[in-house]
């Protein structure tokens, strides 16, 4: 639309220029020049306004692919068996299609992780309430380490979610066991919550 509009466009400006230096004189040439110039005007404002609009959806396709890459890479360690699609403009459906179809599979995963545990998976509140302590693991459940056909994310990606802190004896006589000089790395870090996982896990069993 906007290249038949450029031609429109060029054209009537040559009909009003080869009108305005023809020298052909008089009231019905003036008319003329008159309403070419006019028809030339309402070009140049359907031009713009067209021009504005497609700048506009340019720049939302622009940010709609970037959110989606973004969100790709992030759904990269859900493999699936069919392969993976390059984002471009005309896949950028079946990308944001393949994106929902990996995210539903982890939430039945994570359905599935709590049906087995009897209790919601990656909750702090549920695991404040069966005495996790200060932290809950959202990964380290049973039926977490899943292969990648599963959906579930790698055993090494841990997340932890801190819920409020609860006051007993055993925190008490951890609390300095944490401090550190040096800044934690994942292994420390991991193994600090397997083994709040475990203690969870030790408790729920004595109950």
């Amino acid at each position: 639309r906007i290249d038949r509009l450029k031609t429109k466009k060029a054209s009537l400006r040559t009909q009003v220029e080869e009108i305005k230096y023809s020298g052909v004189g008089g009231s019905a040439s003036r008319r003329l020049i008159d309403e070419h110039e006019a028809e030339l005007a309402d070009a140049d404002r359907a031009f713009e306004d067209v021009r504005n609009k497609y700048e506009r959806l340019s720049r939302v396709l622009v940010d709609m692919k970037a959110g989606i890459g973004h969100l790709t890479d992030k759904l990269k360690v859900m493999k699936m068996d069919a392969p993976a699609i390059p984002l471009s403009d005309d896949t950028v459906v079946d990308v944001l299609r393949r994106a929902e179809q990996k995210l539903l599979r982890s939430l039945d995963a994570i359905a599935a992780a709590g049906e087995e545990t009897g209790g919601d998976v990656g909750t702090a509140g549920g695991a404040s309430a069966t005495g996790a302590g200060s932290w809950a693991l959202t990964a380290g459940a049973p039926g977490a380490d899943r292969s990648d056909d599963g959906g579930m994310l790698p055993a090494h990606n841990v997340r932890v979610l801190k819920a409020e802190p609860e006051q007993s004896d055993d925190d008490d006589d951890d609390s300095g066991d944490d401090l550190t000089g040096d800044v934690p790395d994942r292994n420390f870090v991991k193994a600090a919550a397997e083994e709040k996982e475990s203690r969870a896990v030790r408790e729920r069993q004595k109950a």
